[in-house]
């Protein structure tokens, strides 16, 4: 009876820390935000010159992948329910396949694209959904800024040594990230 009564224990304790240790870290928000975007280096880990392989091997395989006026692909992911609300996340990489005159800096990435209501942010907290005020505090001036005529969309661009981000805000919000090439 002993025997049982500690396999049982064992048992029960062993099942106790695999639940503990398998806490979605996702859900519970760090209050700097969870460093799924870097400027100057990636989106999820994704970066600018990144091949087909590269990227299957981080986001796993795309959910849409579709074509336009250049010679390579869009890999469209759209992550499942991230957040309390039923939010979906949705990223488009674009991969350059071919190697043309055009497009001679690199094959591979040539550009992330998050829009929607994409939960990423960088580590300081800047996501889709933040004040252009308090993006101008946590990331500095940038680089180019750009408005349409009556001041509803902004462009911020900030450009680092190998990518630049483009980030687009409609009515002082943030709608859209681009992470593309630094053309020198």
């Amino acid at each position: 009876m002993k025997r049982i009564a500690l396999l049982l224990s064992s048992a029960l304790l062993i099942w106790a820390g695999c639940n503990l240790l398998n806490v979605d870290q996702e859900s519970t928000p760090s209050p700097r935000g969870n460093g799924r975007i870097v400027f100057g280096e990636s989106i999820e880990n994704v970066k600018i010159g990144d091949d087909t392989t590269a990227v299957i091997n981080k986001l796993g395989r795309p959910d849409h992948v579709g074509t336009g006026d250049f010679p390579g692909s869009i890999f469209e992911y759209v992550y499942p329910l991230v957040d309390s609300k039923g939010y979906r996340d949705s990223l488009e990489v674009t991969i350059i396949i071919t190697k043309e005159v055009r497009w001679e800096q690199s094959k591979g990435v040539q550009g992330l694209k998050v829009s929607g209501s994409y939960s990423g942010e960088t580590r300081n907290g800047v996501g889709l959904g933040v004040s252009r005020e308090s993006a101008l505090v946590l990331l500095g001036e940038p680089d180019r800024s750009s408005k349409d005529d009556d001041d509803q969309i902004v462009y911020d661009n900030y450009y680092f040594e190998e990518n630049a981000f483009s980030l687009k805000y409609i009515e002082g919000k943030l709608q859209v990230i681009w992470m593309v090439p630094h053309q020198n």
